[in-house]
Parts: C-alpha cells; structure tokens; sequence
C-alpha cells in the first residue's frame, strides 16, 4: 500500500458486542436507565464498563449503583447545557476497596444504533476509547 493510500475498516455494533468489546443494556439494566430517564438504547465500552461500574472483589457497592450514579451524573451534564449535547464529557467518582475513591473520566455520544439502524443509542466510553 501506497504511503498516502488509507484503508477504511468497519465493524457494525453488533459485532462489537458479539466480541464483547461492547455492552449494551437490556433487561432489568435498560428498566434502570428508563427509571432514570433514558428513552435511548444505551451501550457502554468494555473499558468503561471495567472502569466505572463493574463491582471489584472488596468493594462494597453494586452494579446498579454505581450504574445510576453514571446516568445521574450524565443527566445533570445534559440538563445544564453541556454545550454539544450529541459530545459529553463527565466525571464519576467509584468507590473502591479499602475507602479509596476513583475519579473516572467518561464520554457518552449519541448516535445510531448502528450502521444499518438509524434509532438512536448512546454509548458511554473512556475518552481512551475514541
């Protein structure tokens, strides 16, 4: 290949997720995002799902705490004008063993569902995962 020659490589949602690389929300976790407010499929990252709400051994919270922080948190960014509301950039801070805090940095984007689906879905990565 040519220096100046760029392959584009695309990998749809659903592969993402059949390879684990992305978790989308369904069942009583999606019941938990419309409590809060979402109308939107929600999907995370593995990074982000690893950072911000999977519970570590030693750590005395849940899955669904900390995911209600995350969209309490990120509803708060979008109802004070965030600015670029399809962009948002947020911080949560993860209670960890031992009485330690994490502050984690987090994006969510709102766009389609997936390359041959136009519903909307918002994802919630790392900025890592840009």
């Amino acid at each position: 290949m040519d220096s100046n020659e760029f392959q584009v490589i695309s990998i749809t949602r659903k592969e993402l997720v059949a390879a684990g690389e992305q978790i989308k929300l369904e069942g009583e976790l999606a019941e938990l995002c419309r409590e809060a407010g979402f109308t939107t499929m929600m999907f995370f990252t593995k990074a982000a799902w690893l950072t911000a709400i999977e519970v570590r051994e030693g750590e005395s919270c849940d899955t669904r705490g900390r995911l209600w922080d995350v969209l309490q948190l990120l509803l708060l960014k979008i109802r004070g004008g965030a600015g670029d509301t399809s962009r948002i950039e947020f911080d949560v801070q993860v209670a960890r063993a031992g009485g330690r805090n994490e502050m984690v940095g987090l994006v969510a984007e709102i766009g389609p569902a997936d390359i041959d689906d136009p519903t909307s879905a918002i994802t919630i990565m790392t900025p890592e995962d840009e």
